[in-house]
This record gives structure tokens, C-alpha cells and sequence, in this order.
């Protein structure tokens, strides 16, 4: 086999074998960040209380990395549940929604102006389907997709890929992210709670 055309599911394997790079940077800044606690002694609290005592970088450099890295392949789960042990529960709700918003609004750009000939010529046929009723389903059709899927990476993409407008997703997108927003952050909450607190 030398191309990813030759494999099995052929170009939808390519995010399937594209995830090894996003889950092994994920698991090394997983890894830095626990080599770093210990050897610098902190608990969970202290490295808490030193993301908040950075005051409004540690807040961009959390949306930055939820806008731009978790339509690669960082899990949104993570970053809410990180939110809602840094962050009171109302502002890590704001922070998380309008993160996960950013992301989908990158998403849906990048699948829109970067990549949206090269994919719309590759489209099958029962992907076309899906896509055609997403767009006569209009806002109601987004807010279910975006409620059920939620940040699923070839969602994301694929709204920008299909001929929806602008409006009518980043609406549906907000409205349908609210549940699994506020669920991630009462659970990481909770969980915080019941380890530390």
C-alpha cells in the first residue's frame, strides 16, 4: 500500500490516520504538565491558582487553544472540564460556549474557504444526501446536528462544507452547544468537588 487511496474506507481514512499527531501532542502536554507539577512541587490547587493569577492571558490562551485546536482534534470535553476546575461555574460556561463556538465558526471557515472545492469534488453520493438535508432543514436540522454531535470533528467541517449560511449555524451552533457545554462544566465541577474539595 502506498497511498491512503488504497487502504480500506480510502479518503475517509485520512482523519483516521491524521488523529496520531493531535493525540500524541495532546498526550505530551499532558505529560509536561505533570512533569512539571512535580518537579515543582505544585498540588492541583496551586496550579489552579496560577492559571487564574494570570488573569486575562490564562483566559486567551484558553480560547486560543479551543478555537484553533480543537477542530484538529483536541478533545472539547477536556478543555470544559480544565475550565470548570480553574474558573467559577458561570464564567467557565461563558468561556466554554463561546470557545466551542470559536471553534465551529474556525471550522466552518476554514471548510468553507480553504476547503471547500477540493471537498465538494470528492463528496459521495451519500454524503451529498446528508448534506442537501442539512441545508432544507435549514436551523432547525443545525441545532439537532449540533445538539447530537456536538464538537465532532467532521461535523464541524462539514458545515462549512455545505452550502448553509452563515447566520442560521453560528444560531443553531450556540443554542445546540448550550446543554453539552453546561453538562462538561457541572461534571467537571463535581468532579473537582468530590477529589478536592
Amino acid at each position: 500500500l502506498t497511498d491512503v487511496e488504497d487502504l480500506p474506507g480510502g479518503v475517509w481514512c485520512r482523519p483516521v490516520m491524521r488523529r496520531g499527531p493531535v493525540i500524541g501532542g495532546t498526550l505530551l502536554a499532558i505529560a509536561v504538565v505533570v512533569v512539571l507539577m512535580q518537579a515543582s512541587s505544585l498540588s492541583v490547587e496551586e496550579a489552579v491558582e496560577q492559571v487564574r493569577s494570570t488573569g486575562g492571558l490564562g483566559v486567551l490562551t484558553f480560547l486560543a487553544t479551543f478555537v484553533f485546536l480543537q477542530p484538529l482534534g483536541m478533545s472539547s470535553h477536556i478543555l470544559l472540564l480544565a475550565a470548570a476546575v480553574i474558573w467559577p461555574p458561570a464564567m467557565a460556561f461563558g468561556l466554554g460556549l463561546l470557545g466551542a463556538v470559536g471553534a465551529a465558526v474556525f471550522a466552518f471557515l476554514v471548510g468553507r474557504y480553504i476547503a471547500y472545492d477540493a471537498v465538494q469534488a470528492r463528496l459521495p453520493e451519500r454524503i451529498r444526501r446528508y448534506e442537501a438535508r442539512l441545508v432544507e432543514g435549514g436551523f432547525k436540522a443545525i441545532f439537532l446536528v449540533r445538539l447530537v454531535t456536538f464538537t465532532m470533528h467532521p461535523m464541524m467541517f462539514l458545515m462549512g462544507v455545505a452550502r448553509i449560511r452563515f447566520w442560521p449555524m453560528l444560531l443553531a451552533t450556540i443554542l445546540g452547544y448550550i446543554p453539552a457545554v453546561a453538562l462538561d462544566i457541572a461534571v467537571g465541577r463535581g468532579l473537582y468537588e468530590l477529589l478536592f474539595g
